[in-house]
C-alpha cells in the first residue's frame, strides 16, 4: 500500500534530511560558560530602560525645583526652573542592565540572537541537504533564563551595583550618536565593562541541534557577532542602511559547556 505524503514527511527524520519542521526529538539542555578578557575592548551596554528612566528623572527633577521655587522669595519665584541636568556617570548607569538585587547582567537573548546570526555570517547548511542552519537554529533552540549575571572571570564573583560612595565596576565610554526623532547630533554616556563573563543556559530539540553546535554557534558569535551596543556585527532585524558597519565591542574569547550547577550568587531573578 503506498503511503501518504503526510507519512513520508514524518518517516524522513531517520534519514539523515533536516526539516524545517521541529523534528520529533527530545528536549535536552545546555549551560555555557562564556568569557571575554580585555583584548575583546569590552561589553558595552545601552539599556533601553535609560531612555525611560532618564525621562521620569528629569520630570521628577523639574517638579521638585518647581516646588521649592514656592517657598522661596518672589525674585526667585519669577524665575523660570531650569532644566534638569543629569552628569554623565547618572546617564551611563542608567543605561546598564541591573536586576532587582543589585547585580548587572545581559539579556540571554542577545546571546542566543547572536549564535544565531553567526550561523548566518557563515551560511552555513546541513551536510548532504541545503537546509540552512540558520533556520533550524532559531526554531529550535531556546533560552531558559532571561538574564545572565555578569561576573569577574577571574574570581566567578557578580558584578555589583555600587553604593554611593563606591566606584562602578565599569569604565564611562563617550562618544556621539544621532538622535533620530530630534534629527541632531547627541553625546552618548554608557558603561563599558572590560573584562566580563556569563553562564548561559539553552533548551533545544536532540533532533535537529547538538550540544556541540551551540557551542560552536557561541564561539563563532564571540569573533563575528558580539552582544550589546556597538557589537561586532549590527543587528539583523532593522534597515542595513541604518546598522552601520559595527564596532569593535560585545566579543568574547571563550566558551566551554558549564557541567555543574549554577552557583547561587550566579543565578538570575529571571
Amino acid at each position: 500500500m503506498a503511503r501518504t505524503k503526510k507519512e513520508e514527511k514524518e518517516s524522513s527524520w531517520g534519514t539523515g534530511e533536516v526539516d524545517l519542521r521541529i523534528p520529533a526529538g527530545t528536549e535536552d539542555y545546555i549551560t555555557l560558560l562564556v568569557t571575554a578578557s580585555k583584548n575583546q575592548r569590552g561589553l558595552l551596554m545601552s539599556s533601553p530602560q535609560s531612555y525611560i528612566l532618564s525621562e521620569e528623572k528629569k520630570i521628577q527633577e523639574e517638579v521638585n525645583r518647581r516646588s521649592a521655587a514656592q517657598s522661596d522669595s518672589e525674585k526667585t519665584e519669577r524665575k523660570r526652573a531650569k532644566k534638569a541636568v543629569m552628569l554623565p556617570s547618572e546617564i551611563a548607569a542608567l543605561a546598564a542592565y541591573t536586576t532587582e538585587d543589585g547585580k548587572y547582567y545581559m539579556p540571554s537573548a542577545a546571546f542566543l540572537g547572536s549564535a544565531t546570526s553567526a550561523w548566518l555570517v557563515t551560511d552555513a547548511v546541513f551536510s548532504g541537504t541545503k537546509k540552512n542552519v540558520k533556520t533550524v537554529f532559531e526554531r529550535t533552540v531556546k533560552t531558559i533564563n532571561d538574564q545572565c549575571v555578569l561576573f569577574n572571570p577571574e574570581t566567578m564573583e557578580p558584578y555589583l551595583v555600587p553604593s554611593n560612595s563606591s566606584q562602578p565596576p565599569y569604565i564611562i565610554h563617550t562618544s556621539t550618536g544621532v538622535n533620530r526623532n530630534a534629527g541632531k547630533r547627541i553625546v552618548l554616556y554608557r558603561p563599558l565593562f572590560r573584562t566580563w563573563g556569563v553562564l548561559v543556559s539553552f533548551r533545544f530539540i536532540t533532533g535537529a541541534i547538538t550540544k556541540a553546535m551551540i557551542q560552536q554557534g557561541l564561539e563563532i558569535a564571540g569573533k563575528q557577532v558580539g552582544v550589546g551596543a556597538f557589537r561586532l556585527l549590527p543587528p539583523q532585524n532593522i534597515d542595513s542602511r541604518m546598522r552601520g558597519q559595527g564596532g569593535p565591542f560585545g566579543g568574547w574569547d571563550h566558551v566551554s559547556i558549564w557541567d555543574k550547577a549554577v552557583p547561587k550568587n550566579l543565578q538570575p531573578l529571571l
